[in-house]
């Protein structure tokens, strides 16, 4: 199964990676390297400075993905208004959700998924810092404050960074 990460500038970097880390663990677990197998896909080509300063380099882009994607998760950011503005992602966004198995979003990557207006009558989870700016902002989103991770059908959203590893095995376990 492919599993595409949405990374950004200034990408809160464990969003990327304990998700990753937990689909590469389950490969290795399973016996099978390749079960598993994760992208990172950007709004940028080349080297992402993440919000710790690390670098993440990126396998594409939205503009230059080709392939099918099995599962899709949106990673957050300190500065995640930046991105949840972008109209051409949004459009990337809503048609990649109608062609994959699952969805979702990694602590306030919500902020992406909601400005697309893939939220809307969904159950969701975001860090607990931002679930009242969430719920103002996109009020057709019933946003679960207490929730670690939230599935809603094909959706799936976690609450802050180290959730997002919860919901990575939420959804090997499934």
């Amino acid at each position: 199964m492919r599993i595409a990460i949405l990374a950004f500038p200034r990408v809160q970097l464990l969003d990327v990676a304990g998700p990753a880390d937990v689909f590469a663990e389950a490969s290795r677990q399973l016996g099978k390297p390749r079960a598993y197998q994760v992208q990172v896909i950007s709004t940028e080509e080349g080297m992402l400075k993440s919000s710790n300063g690390l670098r993440l380099a990126v396998d594409a882009t939205v503009a230059t993905h080709r392939g099918s994607i099995d599962t899709l998760l949106v990673a957050g950011s300190p500065n995640i208004e930046e991105v949840a503005i972008d109209v051409a992602l949004h459009d990337w966004l809503r048609h990649q959700s109608r062609t994959v198995r699952r969805y979702g979003s990694v602590c306030t990557g919500a902020f992406v998924l909601a400005a697309a207006g893939l939220l809307d009558g969904k159950r969701v989870a975001t860090h607990w810092n931002s679930t009242a700016r969430l719920a103002a902002a996109y009020p057709k989103t019933c946003v679960e404050a207490d929730s670690i991770y939230v599935k809603d059908g094909r959706l799936f959203t976690s609450a802050g960074v180290t959730a997002g590893m919860d919901l990575a095995l939420a959804m090997v376990e499934e």
